[in-house]
Parts: C-alpha cells; sequence; structure tokens
C-alpha cells in the first residue's frame, strides 16, 4: 500500500488537502526555503480543519542540516511545546559537516518525542551512506 503525504503551509492548503485521499500532512512553514517549523498558531488552526493525521516539520532555519548546540534547544523545545497538541507526530534530522547522521543527538531528539510517530526529513538527501543509515535510523 501505498501512503500518500502532502506538505502544507497554509491554513486554506490544509482545507484543500480534506478533497483528497491522502494519508498524512507535513505542516511547516516557508516552503520556498525548503520548509521550516511552523508557528503553534498555524498548528493549532490546522488541527481544527485537518481530517487527516498531521506531522510538524522541526527544523529552525533553511539552508543545511547540521545545527549548533542553540538550534539544537530550539529543536527540543519545539517539540516539548508542540508534542502537547494531538498531531501524529514529527518530521525532523540532522546530520554533520560531512553528511553524516549525528545518532546520539538523534537518539535524544526520539526519546522526548514520546510515542508521536517520527520522520526522518530530507536530511536524508544529503547523507554520504544514505543505504546504510536508513537501517540505523529504524532502531533509533
Amino acid at each position: 500500500m501505498t501512503n500518500i503525504e502532502i506538505c502544507a503551509s497554509s491554513i486554506s492548503s490544509i482545507i484543500d488537502s480534506n478533497k483528497f485521499d491522502i494519508n498524512r500532512i507535513e505542516l511547516c512553514s516557508e516552503i520556498g526555503l525548503g520548509g521550516i517549523t511552523p508557528s503553534v498558531g498555524l498548528v493549532e488552526e490546522s488541527l481544527k480543519h485537518s481530517s487527516v493525521p498531521i506531522r510538524v516539520l522541526i527544523r529552525p532555519r533553511s539552508g543545511n542540516f547540521v545545527y549548533d548546540k542553540n538550534e539544537i534547544n530550539t529543536i527540543k523545545k519545539d517539540i516539548l511545546i508542540l508534542k502537547k497538541y494531538p498531531i501524529e507526530g514529527f518530521v525532523f534530522g540532522s546530520t554533520d559537516i560531512s553528511g553524516n547522521i549525528l545518532f546520539d543527538q538523534l537518539r535524544e531528539l526520539v526519546s522526548i518525542c514520546d510515542q508521536k510517530k517520527l520522520t526522518f526529513h530530507r536530511a536524508f538527501d544529503v547523507l554520504k551512506d544514505p543505504f546504510n543509515d536508513l537501517e540505523k535510523i529504524t532502531i533509533c
């Protein structure tokens, strides 16, 4: 079975998505920049209008997926705030400068998500060894 996910960054996109047979929505802001974490207001309003599960993108800025300590703290705070909402889960990922997943960092983020479903986002596209890392991601 194929799952269909759409990326939405506005309430009108959420409302329009109800017309189609999709499995879930990835909610973000600034799709033109590759997507960043949406505001709490957008999350709340999207939940009011969506008939399908929503996963929220957690990405503090556009650009690469190499985050410093302050950005990781921002990611953690966003997860802690947003996990209180009835969303299905989160979409996030990070790498080092060489395209390696920082598995200790990933496990730390996964641990604060509780039972929310998770998706490793498009940071996957810049991995040095994506097929080997894919198996490792699933055990985090």
